[in-house]
């Protein structure tokens, strides 16, 4: 399978600012492509810590370079079975792609030096790194597999069996304290959001308060059969009001109700979701034989939900493994969640628990 691309960079800045990026790459000056999803929205937030338009006073900024990057791609042999997993972490079949003849794209990329930071904006480099970690592409795709225990297992008994298998694996563990969580679900009344595989929430934990923004993305893999992937885009929030929140909820919640005509005023809370959550980190060290790191959390949940709109209430108790590493070792998962799933009482599910929670306290008739 061949592929020609061709990439073509239209820089915004001026000829000057293009000789000079290319004089800091020749020279290693440290620049890098940042590895975001929003490098607009990454130049905003950092232009309004500042109280300054960083896109505005582009000559004034020496450690940021946005470029908006033209791609030209010909794919000229459809056969073969190939998968690829993309920047964002999802798998998409490569012999599925159509429309890829004399297909051009185009995307937003920002370049940073942080040798430049360091020099010239030193009291930025702590705000730049947090922004980096917000924005990372790593982060907006969520990578986990989901059970719930049948009412008749032992929920130690599973947990033991799954830790075991782990640690026969050579995985290490280390065990943290059960910790309770309070979640609260919005929807419109008519549950635009749940038919659509989107979820809004408000968590509580302990004294922080964050607000999530969850919905499928489409991929090879999704479904119940292997790991589901999910966008995420969660913040710290000082409020659980969601309407003085309102300017954290990912941009593609208000596109959805709009498109319904709808409203962010027009989510109400739909699901309360009390869980006592246990972690456990489970994880390899890469070797000098090219083993990377591998990470993955194991919670064991005890769910209780509450249906806000008809009072009704169910309890559960779900087993999640979210993947904490980078996306190479999704493949070491999946060998993992295999082996997990030869332990008797286990079901995989494909819900979020705000439609589990709808699902398991509807009134039927």
């Amino acid at each position: 399978m061949v592929f020609i691309v061709f990439f073509v960079l239209v820089c915004i800045f001026t000829t000057e600012r293009l000789a000079m990026l290319c004089h800091y790459f020749l020279n290693r000056r440290g620049f890098r492509k940042l590895d975001i999803t929003n490098p607009k929205a990454f130049l905003k937030k950092l232009s309004k810590a500042q109280k300054s338009d960083i896109m505005e006073s582009k000559s004034n900024r020496n450690d940021f370079v946005y470029c908006e990057k033209k791609i030209q791609m010909y794919k000229i042999d459809r056969k073969g079975d190939v998968y690829i997993i993309k920047g964002n972490g999802t798998i998409v079949r490569l012999q599925d792609i159509k429309n890829m003849i004399n297909l051009e794209n185009e995307e937003d990329v920002l370049y940073h030096s942080m040798e430049l930071t360091e020099k010239f904006y030193p009291e930025d480099k702590q705000l730049v790194e947090q922004l980096t970690r917000e924005f990372s592409v790593n982060n907006s795709v969520e990578i986990e597999k989901k059970y719930v225990l049948k009412e008749d297992i032992n929920k130690d008994t599973v947990i033991q069996s799954v830790l075991d298998i782990a640690k026969g694996s050579d995985y290490r563990i280390d065990i943290g304290e059960p910790k309770k969580q309070e979640d609260v679900y919005f929807d419109t009344d008519n549950g635009i959001l749940k038919r659509n595989d989107f979820s809004v929430r408000i968590r509580t934990r302990g004294n922080q308060k964050y607000i999530t923004c969850k919905y499928n993305v489409v991929s090879e893999s999704n479904g119940e059969g292997g790991q589901l992937e999910r966008y995420e885009a969660e913040r710290n929030v000082e409020s659980d009001d969601l309407m003085e929140n309102r300017e954290y909820i990912d941009s593609s919640v208000p596109n959805l109700l709009k498109t319904e005509g709808y409203g962010i005023n027009d989510l109400l809370p739909r699901v309360k979701v009390i869980n006592t959550r246990q972690k456990y980190i489970i994880y390899k060290n890469g070797d000098k034989c090219g083993r990377v790191d591998e990470l993955y959390e194991l919670v064991l949940d005890e769910v209780f939900y509450q249906n806000m709109k008809n009072m009704e209430t169910a309890e559960e108790i779900q087993i999640e493994i979210e993947l904490k590493s980078g996306y190479e070792t999704r493949i070491s998962m999946k060998e993992l969640t295999n082996a997990i799933e030869t332990i008797d009482g286990l079901v995989s599910i494909a819900e979020s628990k705000y439609a589990r929670a709808l699902k398991l306290t509807e009134i039927t008739k």
